[in-house]
Order: C-alpha cells, then structure tokens, then sequence
C-alpha cells in the first residue's frame, strides 16, 4: 500500500534537489521519442523533473504524496484550464459518452482532479467514480461525489470487469509505472469496454511533473500491449487552442485482429485456409480489401474482382486497413504494410529456383517481424535478414485440403469436358519478361497434334491489360485454359506430363502436389547456369531452345530419369507433403503472439 504520509517539508525537498544536482549536471536537450523514454524520460527540463524521474523509478511513494500535497495545498482552486468549459479534452470525451445509446454506464476517472467531467457525466446519469492522489482533492470531491477514491492507478482499489469506461485524462505522463498502470486498466474494464486516454503530445507542453514523452508511436505501442486501440489523433489541450496533446481510445477485447492486406485477388486463396482457422481458434480475422484510391498497390490491385471473391466466400472483410491490428499479413514486400503500426508478417506465396526469386530475397525479408514459409530451402536464403526464430516453416496451407481428401483425376477431367486418347500436357507459363508463351509459340502450338493442351494460365495474364496478346496466344495453342483463380491442384492432377517455365513457382508446386509425372522446364534465358541455381538442374531438363521441345518431350515421357530425385528433395522446398500446414501456421501466430506478451512484460 501507499504509504500515506505527509513528513516530507518544502525544505527538504529543496536540500534533495540541489544536492542531486551536485552529483550531476543537469543538460536540457530536445528529448528522443522511443518506447523507452515512453517508460521514463531520459532528458529533463529542470533539476526537480529529473529528481522527480529517479523518485519515481525508485518508488517512492510517500514522496509523491507529499509532493502533492505541498501542491495542492498551496493552490487549493481550479487552474484556469481544469475548467470543464476550458478542456478540449473533456468535451471531447463527453460528447463521446453522451451519443451513447447504452445508459447508467460505470464510469471511472483516472487521476480525477477536481471531477469537472465527472460532475457533467453523472447529470448525463451514469455511476461515475474517481481515482486520484491528492488527498486534499480527495476529500474536497467526497462532500459532492461518493464514489471517489484515495489510491494510485498502479494498484487500483475496484474489483475486476467492474467498469464501461475508464478516463486517463493527462494521467499517463505523471504515474510511476506505465505497464501496471495499463494493466490495470485492462484489468478492471469489462469485456468490451472502452477507455479514453490523453497525453501531452511530445514536449509541445511540458511539466516538471511529466516522468515521460509520448509521441503517437510509442503511445500507440504501449496501450496496444494491453488493449486493442481503435483510434489515435492529435488534439487540442486547451478549447481552441493549439494541437498539442494525443487522444486515443481503445477497448478491451481479448480477440487479438489479424488483417490480410489485398492488393492482387489471387492472394484471397493464399490466406484462405489460414484466415478460417485463425477464427476456429479465436482470433478476429478479416480481409482488407482498400479501393484502388486508398489501396497502397493502387492500380494494380483488381479490387472489384476480389470484393466479389470475397462476398462469393461469404469472407469477412473491410475497406479500411486498421493500422493497430495486432497482426497484418502480406505475401509482397513489407512496403504493402506501411500502413500498419504493429506485427508485420510475409506468407510465402512461391518457390523458384531462379536467382531473382523474389521470395528468397532480402527486399522480401526486411521489415517484417516474422515469415511463414514452405521449406527449408527459403529459411536458408532469407535466414541472414531476419532472426532465425522469427522464419516458420510451415508448408504449403492452400493445398492441405488436396492433401487431405486429394482430387480424383478422371472425375475433374469429366468436369472440365476432357475426353481424349491423347495425353494430357499441361502447360504452366508465367506472366512476365520470363513467359515462354510468344517466344515458343510456334513450337508450342504444334504441341496440340500429339498432346491435348491444357494451360493453367498465370493469373496476370488473365487480368492485365498489357497481356491480352498473351492470352489470345493461350487459346490459340491450347485445347483448353483455365482462367487464371482456377484450383492450382485440379490443373497439376490431370496432367500426364508437364511443360513449366522454370521461374516459375509451378517449378517445385507441381512436383510437390503429383509424384513421379514426366516435367519439361522452360527458359527464355540465354545463360541458363548464370540466372538459376544449380538446384534446377537436378529438377528436370531444362531448355531454351524452342526447336528442342518435342524432342525433349518425347525423351521425359520414355523415362523421365529426374522424377525420382524430385521425389526425394521436394519436402526440402516446399515443406511436409502433409494437411497440416494450416495448423502450422495457426501454431506460428500463437507463438508469435506468446513473444509480443512476453516481450510486454520484459519492457
């Protein structure tokens, strides 16, 4: 408990300040905004403000006590600006309670003062109660509010799940540990309670009585330790006066967020399987689906094929990013996550086996938290970029379900009008500088005389204008294509044989999801050995010469001599061949979750 003494005199507070000030000068500098000077400032405006730092770090208490009690005793009436008239802050927060549908609210104030807010919160017909230090103030308010208490925010006297709403109103800046204190807020709200929180924004104002700075960041950073925030904006502290304090309010629900941020319609089936599972263990889940004009990929995002995706799905999703969820996810660069403030995740959309593949690379490891990938092989290129505990091999979730209960050939053959003596070749071009589709074309539209040609189409190829050449080819030299969402599974188990352009992720999909099928790899590179790794060479033939094709074609379907070494190595690249990767995944935000609260508790 809090020792509750007055014995401290002016004069010894005096005789303390100066001869701490003997033992170290004192330097007024422009003071750093971090998540530790959050905790307690490391620069001081006076002799006193550091003084009042170290008192606090060495909990004192009964010479905070004292200390305010000399204040208050010396100016026993409202300052100007504890005028309720006078707050932006407090008008603010009423008008907030007041619009309210929800009546007789309890409601608790923080470091409640002279209980001005109080007072017009209780004429609106709530259970108000009041927490504050100051004795005086204490016994001053009992004679119009009852239910106003003597005690410390850091060990709150009320039970808990108790109230609605809990006020820190120009609190957090001045209390001795930050942590408890939010911790205690979390603990006596009820589920799904709100708080309102207001702090001096940087050193715009400053106090002797200020024990640390918050900027946006580091506030936001802290609260969200303990609770969810919902919202973070500078305002006023006086009525009309200048912008400079910070306004956040923040509820308490135990459902931690996790947000896949959309910017290409393909990705809603890379998250699918996560995404549902995440909610079958509690987690509040949802696509984020941002129109072309507030989406961070503006036009490159298809946003209106993948609204209609996601409500086909019957998908929970919004058209605002919420930059304090506690997790955001992204199978691009960390850039597509700006827009978060918290834990940024990279799933693993591909593996290639080309120098240049993205996913292997450091421009797709920095600024992430952690990465969910396949297999070993990616955690051995990226593991130099990020902590090695922060790489999860997962595997690959949106193929658990083939895994599981795996697709039966003729049956989606039937599906797909396929009835032929012929051998089904599947061709699985990519989209980009690296497509075989023109640059063989002639060559590959031969292939329909000896093979049925069913192309499972690059998804850019579907939707970018730029490709439509592209497409047209496709259909010209296939006897089917499959649009660009089309079941990656179904197309890899009806083929007989595969023709695959070799930087392409189909290069270890294919293999990973049907065993033992003859696979031709495809390159429009000159220098085969200087653009892939030698992994590739141990994976199949690979050419660049289009006159090559059937030949090489002809060789694999006699005996395709890579097919078994596929076999063996293909776990090292993508994975456990198994219908657990979803679990993995799901195991991978516990644990990431469980080092965030560890990490909150360690601060």
């Amino acid at each position: 408990m809090i020792p509750l003494s007055f014995k401290y005199s002016i004069t010894r507070h005096l005789k303390e300040i100066i001869e701490h000030g003997k033992k170290e000068k004192i330097r007024l500098v422009t003071s750093l905004y971090t998540n530790d000077t959050a905790l307690y400032r490391e620069t001081f405006i006076s002799l006193k403000n550091k003084l009042l730092v170290k008192k606090a770090k060495d909990g004192d208490w009964g010479y905070f006590i004292s200390h305010l009690a000399q204040q208050d005793y010396k100016h026993q009436d409202l300052w100007h600006d504890e005028y309720f008239q006078n707050r932006y802050g407090m008008q603010k927060i009423y008008d907030i309670i007041k619009n309210k549908s929800e009546q007789n609210l309890k409601i608790l104030d923080i470091g409640c003062g002279n209980c001005q807010l109080l007072n017009e919160l209780r004429d609106l017909g709530h259970q108000v109660y009041g927490l504050d230090l100051s004795a005086i103030r204490v016994l001053k308010n009992r004679k119009i509010l009852k239910n106003i208490e003597f005690g410390y925010a850091e060990e709150m006297p009320f039970g808990d799940n108790f109230f609605d709403i809990v006020i820190a109103q120009e609190v957090l800046e001045h209390v001795f540990d930050l942590k408890k204190v939010l911790s205690e807020i979390k603990r006596v709200l009820k589920k799904n309670g709100e708080t309102y929180i207001q702090v001096p924004y940087k050193n715009y104002i400053e106090s002797n009585n200020h024990l640390r700075l918050f900027s946006m960041e580091t506030l936001n950073f802290w609260v969200n330790k303990y609770l969810k925030v919902k919202d973070i904006q500078i305002i006023p502290y006086k009525t009309n006066g200048a912008e400079n304090n910070i306004f956040l309010s923040a509820i308490k629900d135990d459902k931690i967020d996790v947000e896949f941020y959309l910017m290409d319609s393909f990705e809603i089936y890379q998250y699918l399987p996560i995404y549902r599972e995440l909610i079958k263990e509690g987690y509040d889940a949802k696509f984020v689906c941002e129109p072309q004009a507030t989406n961070v990929a503006k036009n490159w995002f298809d946003f209106e094929n993948s609204k209609k995706i996601l409500e086909d799905l019957n998908l929970k999703y919004t058209q605002k990013a919420n930059p304090y969820a506690k997790f955001a996810m992204t199978t691009q660069r960390a850039y597509y996550l700006s827009k978060y403030l918290n834990f940024k995740i990279s799933l693993q959309y591909g593996v290639g086996l080309n120098r240049t593949n993205f996913c292997s690379t450091k421009s797709a490891t920095e600024g992430f938290d952690a990465r969910l990938v396949y297999g070993e092989y990616t955690k051995n290129k990226i593991k130099n970029f990020i902590d090695e505990n922060n790489i999860y091999e997962i595997g690959s979730p949106k193929h658990d379900l083939y895994f599981k209960n795996p697709p039966q050939k003729e049956q989606i053959k039937n599906q797909l009008g396929i009835n032929t003596d012929k051998k089904v070749l599947v061709y699985f071009p990519t989209w980009d500088e690296d497509s075989s589709i023109m640059p063989f074309y002639d060559e590959l539209k031969k292939l329909k005389e000896r093979y049925f040609v069913v192309t499972k189409a690059h998804h850019c190829t579907f939707r970018r204008p730029e490709k439509k050449q592209d497409l047209q080819a496709l259909y010209e030299i296939s006897d089917i294509v499959l649009e660009g969402n089309y079941g990656f599974s179904n197309a890899a188990v009806i083929a007989d044989i595969a023709l695959i352009d070799a930087k392409s992720g189909a290069t270890c999909e294919v293999p990973y999801l049907v065993k033992d099928i003859p696979i031709l790899f495809l390159s429009v590179r000159k220098n085969l050995k200087e653009y892939f790794y030698d992994d590739i060479f141990e994976f199949g033939y690979l050419i660049n010469k289009k006159e090559k094709i059937l030949e090489y074609l002809e060789k694999i379907e006699t005996f395709d001599k890579f097919a078994q070494k596929r076999t063996q190595k293909i776990s090292y690249y993508m994975g456990s061949c198994d219908s657990n990767s979803t679990k993995r995944a799901t195991c991978a935000f516990n644990d990431m979750l469980k080092k965030n609260l560890a990490a909150a508790d360690s601060n």
